[in-house]
């Protein structure tokens, strides 16, 4: 997903705001809302609330359940591997940084996007969303040979050491040996069915926003530094982004479920579309998309108050090898 660019561009609006006379828009510690033809200095945002565990809403038998579930399909497992990503993510957003800065930047990220606390967001959302009667379904297909199978694979594609360079040794093979189209079809009603790629760009998206309405109040009203303004150009970001990301969602698809044959993955399909596949891929994505709103605010918020954001992408920042591609 390119949504990196936008972040540029709050960034080229930030270093050039001293050059012609703008309004800013923020909130002070006392909740109001303050017009200044400055950005903020230390001192004039709301400080971030602490990263705390979120209230409980389900009893803790029903917390237990969703807990002892979440083990069962999987998820659970690849948690760690999902916050790690996270943090990458979050650190991509702001850029370069100089040492000082990076050291304080990847505290806030340790201590607010640990797998714990991502966890505990998730789950608190996902208990909220129980349907006693799908999840028993949902368990007792994951309990079944194919649903462990699934399973593993998922954990397994999720923490492997090697799982990048795995990756693309497979989309080699792909340009090579092209999948017949049946087993192309398959994976496309997979993604359909649980919204797979709306759920990994929605993902993107939340802790997209959540950086740029913590670096709103340093840009000028009118160029994307009200609240209105910063859901305009998320929305354009993701009609972008779906087109970008749903053929790579197939081939990690193609990855990720690679040793299961076709009647086992049309078997994956099948759950997938029934009723208690539905409830569950469902729940997972939007308990999911919620979980990462939830800790990217706070951290995006501290990061803000601790290193301001006309000190982002003060360095060049490291290169990643570029994602391998193949069309299907």
């Amino acid at each position: 997903m390119r949504n990196r660019s936008f972040l540029i561009v709050l960034g080229v609006l930030i270093a050039a705001s001293g050059a012609e006379a703008a309004t800013y828009r923020w909130v002070d510690p006392n909740g109001v809302v303050i017009y200044a033809d400055r950005p903020p200095q230390a001192g004039d945002l709301a400080r971030a609330e602490p990263a705390e565990a979120p209230a409980p809403i389900a009893s803790d038998a029903e917390r237990g359940a969703v807990d002892e579930f979440l083990a069962l399909s999987g998820f659970k497992q690849q948690i760690v591997a999902i916050a790690a990503k996270l943090r990458t993510e979050f650190h991509k957003r702001h850029g370069g940084l100089v040492k000082q800065d990076l050291a304080v930047a990847e505290g806030i990220a340790s201590a607010r996007l640990k797998a714990d606390a991502l966890w505990d967001a998730f789950t608190a959302e996902f208990a909220r969303r129980i349907d006693g009667e799908q999840m028993a379904d949902a368990g007792t297909w994951f309990g079944s040979a194919i649903g462990r199978r699934v399973a593993e694979l998922e954990s397994r594609a999720g923490r492997a050491p090697d799982a990048a360079q795995e990756l693309a040794r497979f989309v080699a093979r792909l340009r090579r040996e092209p999948p017949r189209p049946e087993r192309v079809a398959l994976v496309q009603r997979l993604d359909a069915a649980g919204r797979a790629t709306e759920t990994s760009v929605e993902a993107s998206l939340s802790l997209l926003r959540s950086m740029a309405l913590a670096a709103a109040p340093y840009v000028p009203v009118g160029h994307g530094g009200a609240p209105g303004e910063v859901e305009g150009l998320i929305q354009r970001v993701r009609e972008q982004a779906l087109s970008q990301t749903r053929q790579m969602s197939w081939i990690m698809m193609l990855f990720v479920y690679r040793q299961l044959s076709e009647p086992e993955l049309t078997r994956y399909v099948e759950f997938a579309e029934s009723g208690a596949g539905q409830w569950y891929l469902g729940t997972v994505g939007r308990a999911f998309v919620h979980a990462v709103g939830v800790v990217t605010r706070g951290a995006a918020t501290e990061l803000v108050e601790a290193v301001p954001p006309t000190r982002w992408h003060q360095t060049p920042e490291r290169r990643e090898p570029p994602r391998p591609a193949a069309s299907l």
